[in-house]
This record gives C-alpha cells, sequence and structure tokens, in this order.
C-alpha cells in the first residue's frame, strides 16, 4: 500500500501542492531527495516567467509538516510524524529567483511529470506511475497561511490561528498509568470515537449529515476551517458522491483524517464536560447568592434586634435605678417610722404608768379624806384632784 504525502513548494512565486506516493514511510533523507526531484522536475516543466533566472535544481533547507489538530505547522524533525495524507511545506534557501508569496495553498494534484521513488536520490521519470503506486484522492486544500519575518534567512510560515506552540503531528494523546491519573485524554476505542463523533454532528438523528452540518461542528470545536476546506473534505468523505456522509463513510474518512476526526470527538466532549461545569458553576453561584442574600437579611434583622435590646436595656437600666431609688427612700421612711412607733409606745407606756400612779393617789387621797371626815380634822383636808389631769 502507498503511503502518501501533500508536499507544498513555491516555484516562481507560486504555490505547487502535490501528492507524493512512497512505497513506504520514508525517512528524513529519503523524503527530502525525493521532493527535490519532483519539484525540480516540475520547475523544468513549468514555463518560466520574463527576466526569471532558474536554478537547475529545487534546494529543500528545511520542511515543515501540519498538524491537522491544532491547526498550526510544526518542523518536521522525526519520520515518525508522518502519516498518510499529511500536509507538508518545504522550504528554499533565500535567492533572487525565489520569493515567498502569502497565499492559500492550492489543492494537491499529480506531478506533472511523474518522478519514481529512490532511495539513492537519482530521479528516474516515466510518463504513468508503476503498479502498485497509484496516486491516492486529493485532499482538501488546508487553511491560508501568513508570512512572518524571516528566522534564519528563511521565511516561516504558520496557520494565521493565534496558536503559538508546536506538537507532534499524529493521534492524540491516549494515556495509561501515570498520565491516566493525571486527567489526560481518555483512551477512548476508535470505533466509540468515530460513532459517537457522528452522532454529535448529525443532531437531528437522520443518519447523514450534509456540508452544512459538517461546516457547524467544525465551527462549534474551535476548528476554523474556511468554507471551501469544510466543502472539500465533505467531498473527501462522500465518497460515492450523494450529497450527504452516513457512518460507513464517516468511519472511511476517519481512517484518512484520523486526527480531524478525534479533534471532533475530543472537542465535543469538552465542550461537554466544559458546559456540565459551568451549569454547576452557574447553579452553585446561585445558591451562593441565595445564601448571602439570606445573610444580609439575617444580619439586617439581627442589627434590628441588637437595637432593640440596646433600647430595652437602657430602659431596664433606667427601671432598675428608679427601683433602687425607691427601695432607699422606702427603707429610710420604714427606719424613720420604726423610731417614731417605738417612741409613740415608749410615751404611751409612761402614760398608762403614770395613770396608774395617779389612780392610786386618788385611792389613798379620797381615804384620807373620809378619814379626816371622820376625825373631823380640818387640817387634813384636801381640795379635790382633778380627774383629768393627765388627760
Amino acid at each position: 500500500m502507498a503511503f502518501t504525502l501533500l508536499v507544498c513548494g513555491d516555484l516562481f512565486s507560486e504555490k505547487i501542492n502535490l501528492e507524493l506516493p512512497f512505497p513506504h514511510r520514508p525517512s528524513l533523507q529519503e523524503l527530502q531527495n525525493h521532493v527535490q526531484n519532483v519539484f525540480t522536475s516540475e520547475m523544468h516543466a513549468m514555463p518560466k516567467p520574463p527576466g526569471a533566472g532558474a536554478p537547475e535544481k529545487f534546494v529543500v533547507s528545511r520542511i515543515q509538516i501540519y498538524d491537522d489538530v491544532l491547526l498550526r505547522w510544526a518542523d518536521l524533525t522525526s519520520p515518525q510524524q508522518l502519516h498518510q495524507y499529511d500536509q507538508l511545506y518545504c522550504f528554499q534557501p533565500r535567492s533572487p529567483w525565489q520569493t515567498d508569496v502569502r497565499k492559500d495553498l492550492p489543492p494537491p494534484r499529480p506531478p506533472t511529470r511523474p518522478v519514481a521513488f529512490s532511495s539513492t536520490g537519482s530521479p528516474q521519470h516515466y510518463s504513468m506511475p508503476p503498479p502498485g503506486l497509484a496516486m491516492g484522492p486529493p485532499i482538501a486544500a488546508v487553511p491560508p497561511m501568513s508570512a512572518t519575518p524571516p528566522i534564519g534567512g528563511v521565511p516561516d510560515y504558520s496557520f494565521n490561528t493565534g496558536i503559538q506552540q508546536p506538537v507532534s503531528h499524529g493521534y492524540l494523546p491516549q494515556p495509561t498509568g501515570i498520565a491516566a491519573q493525571a486527567q489526560e485524554r481518555p483512551n477512548v476505542p476508535l470505533e466509540d470515537r468515530i460513532r459517537v463523533s457522528f452522532q454529535e454532528i448529525d443532531d437531528m438523528n437522520k443518519g447523514w449529515v450534509d456540508s452544512a452540518e459538517l461546516e457547524r461542528a467544525f465551527r462549534n470545536r474551535g476548528i476554523d476551517f474556511s468554507a471551501n476546506t469544510v466543502g472539500e473534505l465533505f467531498v473527501k468523505a462522500d465518497q460515492p458522491r450523494e450529497g450527504r456522509v452516513d457512518l460507513n463513510k464517516w468511519h472511511h474518512f476517519a481512517m484518512v483524517y484520523p486526527n480531524t476526526v478525534d479533534a471532533v470527538y475530543y472537542r465535543g466532549r469538552d465542550i461537554r464536560e466544559e458546559q456540565v461545569l459551568r451549569d454547576t458553576i452557574a447553579q452553585t453561584q446561585a445558591e451562593v447568592d441565595a445564601g448571602r442574600n439570606k445573610e444580609q437579611e439575617l444580619r439586617a434583622a439581627a442589627d434590628a434586634q441588637a437595637q432593640h435590646n440596646q433600647r430595652m436595656m437602657a430602659i431596664l437600666q433606667d427601671h432598675e435605678h428608679k427601683l433602687r431609688t425607691a427601695t432607699d427612700r422606702r427603707n429610710l421612711l420604714e427606719a424613720q417610722e420604726r423610731a417614731l412607733i417605738e417612741q409613740e409606745v415608749k410615751l404611751e407606756r409612761q402614760k398608762d404608768a403614770l395613770r396608774v400612779s395617779m389612780n392610786k393617789f386618788k385611792e389613798t387621797a379620797s381615804a384620807f379624806d373620809r378619814d379626816a371626815a371622820q376625825t373631823g380634822s380640818p387640817r387634813r383636808s384636801r381640795a379635790p384632784v382633778q380627774d383629768n389631769l393627765l388627760d
């Protein structure tokens, strides 16, 4: 089975995107040699612009690979980064005749003059591809690129997505062991990822999706493909052409674009999980706000009760002061009254004793007077005693 790569380069300020088959995953040196041979052939087959002094050979100084999950370019440093139908871009040394122009990458096409793969780097031309190396189907054009200032004398191209850090190409991480404990992406079986991602795109449960639904799914997940790219991807998935993609077609599409399907699945999963967390946060925040409102109401009621308690305490203290004053006054008056009562009783007792003495005196006087009257002695008579003397 041929190992097909999409390789783009700049020839005479025009971007050429070629679909190159290999008998196996090439090494970096084999890839560089074959790309140089093919693009040299393309350069000789193209009409030279007026005044262009083209060199004899296309030279590759650096190769970048496009990560269709993070939507940005990364330097190709290992053949393990290569997968079927990966998009590559070849940079050439800066020269007066070669200028990189900011343009969209065109859809890939077979080379004008096929060049057989040679591990030694020697080009072998033939009119038709040899058996077993048939050109694979074309891939959709990738999003627009924008040029950045030259680094080390070679212009750097990256997708205009704002993503800065490069990542390795291939399947999304499938963690086990410590990585799983770190809560990285779970190792979901491929068939489940294909089935669930398709069901999420087919939100009406029709059993098929159209181009608009596919575009909406990409957009909702932050996969910023252009409308043309989405259309070309849909055409790639819709084989044979019926204007719709069912689960079987989506399964075949996942074999060609595993990273894209993984991105649809995992980003959709992340969006759902984040939405659950947002809903939980919103509900918790509502409960917190209600609790704070209740707390404020209770605090206001507590403040009002505290003020009422202060007023009642002031009244209580005033009444206690009045009670102490009344008690002190009552105690003083009672002492005075007790002294007067004791004095009154004492005086009355003295009067009683005096009355007794007066009565005895009267009796004695009366007896004396009777005796005197009987004896007739005038010297013994006394004047009458007044009975009210002690009244």
